[in-house]
Parts: C-alpha cells; sequence; structure tokens
C-alpha cells in the first residue's frame, strides 16, 4: 500500500517587529553605545584631580634584619605594621568612584598642594618624611639609652592656610610674598638682623613680636638659586 496524498509544505510566517520596538532597540543600543564610549573617555580624559585615600598596612617584619648573631632577637608576639595612605592623580572615571566612597576625600590641584605645582610638593614632602624618619631613629635610640641628639635643619615654608590667606589678603602677607619651599635665612624685627638656623630659633624670635608688626625676612628659594629679602606682617 502506498500513500497517493501529496504532501504539503508550510513555511512559517516571517513577521516585522513592531514600530515600538524598533524604537526601544534603537534608543537602548544609543545608551549602550553612549555609556561604553563615556566610560573609556573617563579612563583616558586628563583631569587636576587627586585622590586621598586609605592604604594598605602591611607587615614590617621582613623589612627589619640583625644580622648580629650575639643579639637577642624578640619576634613582635602580634606583628608591627606600617599603615600607608594613597593619593595619586586620577582620571574622571576613578574621581567619580572616590566621589561615592565615604572613605575617599577627591581634592582639586588647589587643595591638594596649595600653589598647585605637585613637583615643588613632592619635594617638600619628601624633605619632611626624611625628617620624619630621623626624629624616629632618635625617639628610638635615645630610649634605648644611647646617647643620640637631633640636629635641626633649615626653616621651610611648608605651606599655607587658606583660612588666613583670603583672596583679599594684604599685599605683605606671608601666602602673598613667600613661596611653598622657601628658607628663612634670618629675620629683622627692627632691632638687627638674626639668622634663623632652625625653627627654634625662629619661633625664640617670634615670642617677643605683636600682630600686626612688620618684620624683614631674608630667605632663599628651595633650589638655592634665588635670595631675596621680603616684608611680612605678622598675624
Amino acid at each position: 500500500m502506498s500513500d497517493t496524498q501529496h504532501g504539503t509544505v508550510v513555511a512559517p510566517v516571517t513577521t516585522m517587529p513592531s514600530f515600538k520596538s524598533q524604537v526601544v532597540a534603537v534608543v537602548l543600543t544609543t545608551l549602550s553605545f553612549t555609556l561604553v564610549i563615556a566610560v573609556l573617555v573617563a579612563m583616558v580624559w586628563p583631569l587636576e584631580r587627586y585622590e586621598s585615600a586609605p592604604g594598605r598596612a602591611e607587615a614590617v617584619s621582613d623589612r627589619l634584619s640583625i644580622p648580629d648573631a650575639s643579639v637577642d632577637v624578640y619576634p613582635a608576639e602580634h606583628g608591627i605594621r606600617f599603615v600607608t595612605a594613597m593619593g595619586t592623580k586620577v582620571n574622571p572615571l576613578q574621581s567619580f568612584m572616590g566621589w561615592v566612597d565615604p572613605y575617599v576625600d577627591v581634592l582639586t590641584c588647589e587643595q591638594r598642594f596649595g600653589d598647585c605645582d605637585p613637583e615643588l610638593s613632592r619635594e617638600v614632602q619628601m624633605g619632611a618624611m626624611s625628617t620624619a624618619k630621623e626624629i624616629a631613629a632618635y625617639v628610638a635610640l635615645a630610649r634605648l639609652g644611647f646617647d643620640a641628639t637631633l640636629e635641626e635643619g633649615p626653616v621651610q615654608v611648608a605651606g599655607f592656610d587658606p583660612s588666613v590667606c583670603p583672596t583679599d589678603a594684604p599685599q605683605n602677607r606671608a601666602c602673598r610674598v613667600l613661596e611653598v619651599g622657601d628658607v628663612v635665612l634670618s629675620i629683622d624685627l627692627g632691632d638687627g638682623e638674626v639668622e634663623t638656623q632652625t625653627l627654634a630659633k625662629l619661633a625664640e624670635v617670634l615670642q617677643v613680636a605683636q600682630p600686626g608688626r612688620t618684620i624683614v625676612l631674608t630667605v632663599e628659594s628651595i633650589g638655592g638659586d634665588e635670595e631675596r629679602i621680603v616684608e611680612v606682617e605678622l598675624i
């Protein structure tokens, strides 16, 4: 027996998406493309913003060694850690991420460096870090009974408090005539020039000074290639 009926092939009916579906698809595709482009641009676009964020707390035991075998070494029971902080320059994407992170501060160039000179600020901060390490070594050696002494370095301008340096500050205000990194060589209150080799000496001379008085400072630029005399009104 054979089937004498002819088979029938039925093709599926192809229907075009509705106009509304096409509009939604176009909008979503455009938004996705725009978002991708925005993220890529935000990753490379130059921006003068700097983060201040928590870093890591690394163990310092591996950084210390005592080669003298005759010295007793006592390992720390709970470990000693070195806490770090991050202050790198960020792009717009990182700036946005820092803005929504409660533990991260995003600062402008002026907020981060004062005069907005990262290289100069780095040089001053490196000097401050070196001083801090020397003080730490002095404290440790003195505590252990060694005859240690600490010699102070020159008086250097590290920065200015924005609250005492508004835009309408007098022209002889310290923030107007001094620059970050300047070294104060001497001070004259009107009764003779006194050399200020250390901050302690500068503070000693200023004890008798009164606010509103104009003094004369001899300062040297951070590079040591320029020496100048400036008048500063005390506040």
